[in-house]
């Protein structure tokens, strides 16, 4: 049998032996996945309790997910300020007209679509409790005056 060849890693900074790096999803669309899943959690409730609010819900996840799903795309890690700023200017202004069109076009229920609506916008507060947790966890140590110091090898000569 011929020796298989496997394929190099050619990531920047990579090594011969160094293992491959998984593939991460972004912060932004992290958030975005955790409030599909409050939405869709919160839609299931509401269609358990009451059929006819779930199609208001199902609305409301849709208002808050999509202007979302538009900014999380936008998403750079480096850009300037004023285009952030913008960014979430446009994507407030496509939440407003969302809600109104929503009202226009098909006059939902209040209390699925403003549960929902509320549920999915205050995601964004605890999802990075659910989705980095590791990160969270690690809390820096500093060395306090109480603290043993490490003590200093010292070599000792033999006479």
């Amino acid at each position: 049998m011929a020796p298989t060849r496997t394929k190099p890693d050619t990531t920047p900074g990579a090594t011969k032996n160094a293992p491959q790096r998984a593939r991460t999803i972004a912060a932004p669309q992290q958030i975005v996945a955790a409030q599909a899943i409050a939405g869709a959690i919160v839609v299931l409730v509401w269609g358990l309790v009451n059929p006819a609010e779930m199609s208001s819900a199902l609305l409301g996840v849709l208002v808050v997910l999509l202007p979302n799903c538009w900014l999380a795309l936008q998403f750079r890690t480096t850009q300037p300020a004023g285009r952030e700023v913008g960014q979430a200017l446009a994507k407030f202004g496509l939440t407003v007209l969302l809600i109104f069109a929503v009202f226009v076009v098909s006059a939902p229920s209040a209390p699925g679509f403003f549960s929902t609506l509320v549920v999915c916008s205050l995601t964004p507060l605890l999802a990075p409790l659910f989705l980095l947790p590791a990160r969270l966890a690690v809390v820096p140590r500093l060395p306090t005056q109480n603290a043993p110091r490490p003590q200093r090898h010292q070599e000792q000569v033999s006479s």
